[in-house]
């Protein structure tokens, strides 16, 4: 039976379906879509032990929620459980959200970011540990990323090993063992960029909050594609796919 790889669905945005943009991502890179299978990681995280015979790897998609938001949702326990509980039996890769519930899980510290959003298309500096790492060696020294997040990793495990940094989050992306997090978001086109931030800054306008309406619409000016930051989804999609399965 094909090996899938899991995508936990915490964003929480019944209008958006991040499964099928991570099955589009694929498909862009090269794999096949149904190589991608969805678990709503909010009303029903169980059914993961369901396929566990077939399971390749596990992504962790980003949420409208945020991990410096207390009290936490009661479904948050039950993430950092999976986490765990496959670590080191498949490659998990976190994405935004995903990447903080990973670093919280092994003992880091997340925080609102006192400076507000990263978001756009912004440059992130790959490490000296970056340039031999499974998902990152290809990925260039300096490279765009697409970005939309208020909570940053401050502080990770001893055992975690830090990928990429940039000027507004020192940890941008880092590994323990076969776990990964990355801040950024690989499946964001220019095209979904557009359609979630002009929905925003139309509702901020609406909201008289015009200055910060103009500020996102001033971002979207400046969004481009970033084949780096799907690149290193293709990497992680291999690593957990290849003759095998699992690393």
């Amino acid at each position: 039976m094909p090996k899938k790889i899991v995508i936990i669905d915490v964003l929480d945005d019944p209008s958006f379906d991040i499964v099928e943009v991570y099955r589009d991502l694929a498909f862009r890179v090269g794999f096949p879509r149904n190589c991608l299978v969805g678990v709503d990681g909010i009303q029903s995280i169980q059914d993961m032990h369901h396929i566990h015979n077939q399971l390749a790897g596990i992504v962790i998609s980003g949420s409208t929620h945020n991990f410096s938001d207390l009290p936490w949702p009661e479904w948050f326990p039950g993430l950092l459980s999976i986490i765990h509980e496959y670590h080191g039996l498949v490659p998990i890769l976190g994405i935004c959200f995903g990447h903080h519930a990973i670093a919280s899980a092994f003992g880091g510290r997340i925080q609102r970011h006192e400076r507000g959003r990263e978001v756009g298309s912004v440059l992130i500096q790959r490490t000296m540990a970056g340039a031999v790492d499974l998902l990152f060696r290809s990925f260039p020294e300096v490279g765009f990323v697409q970005m939309s997040h208020g909570d940053h990793v401050v502080q990770l495990s001893s055992d975690a090993i830090l990928l990429a940094t940039n000027d507004h989050s020192d940890i941008q992306a880092f590994r323990v063992g076969t776990t990964w997090g990355i801040q950024f978001h690989p499946e964001v086109t220019p095209v979904i960029f557009h359609k979630l931030l002009g929905w925003r800054a139309e509702k901020l306008e609406m909201d008289g909050k015009h200055e910060e309406a103009k500020l996102l619409r001033n971002v979207l000016e400046t969004v481009k594609d970033c084949p780096d930051g799907a690149e290193v989804f293709r990497n992680f999609l291999t690593a957990c796919l290849r003759e095998g399965g699992g690393l």
